[in-house]
């Protein structure tokens, strides 16, 4: 959806590859968007981590179970993408956390 929308994306299947591949990617990482509910490490611990190695990353946390308010205070900057969404609001969204 979102090279549909013009972005480069790198994915990682899990919350430990997400780590490596932000660790050892060779062009700058300027948002996460992440599940909030992950096997292992949840959305908001993987933002944490990330955070430590790049504090101005943008982060878009997806879920369609919560509309969690206190994720947008613990994570200022960050958006809250309800599921299910279209295309044009992961762009936004996007777009929107990585001001």
């Amino acid at each position: 959806m979102l090279q549909q929308a013009g972005h480069t994306v790198v994915e990682a299947a899990s919350a430990v590859e997400a780590l490596g591949v932000a660790r050892d990617c060779s062009r700058a990482i300027d948002v996460l968007v992440t599940d909030l509910a992950l096997p292992g490490v949840e959305g908001p611990e993987l933002a944490e981590l990330l955070l430590r190695t790049l504090p101005g990353l943008g982060i878009v946390f997806a879920s369609g179970f919560s509309d969690d308010v206190e994720l947008t205070e613990r994570f200022p900057g960050s958006v809250f993408l309800q599921k299910p969404f279209t295309v044009q609001a992961l762009a936004d969204a996007v777009t929107a956390a990585g001001r």
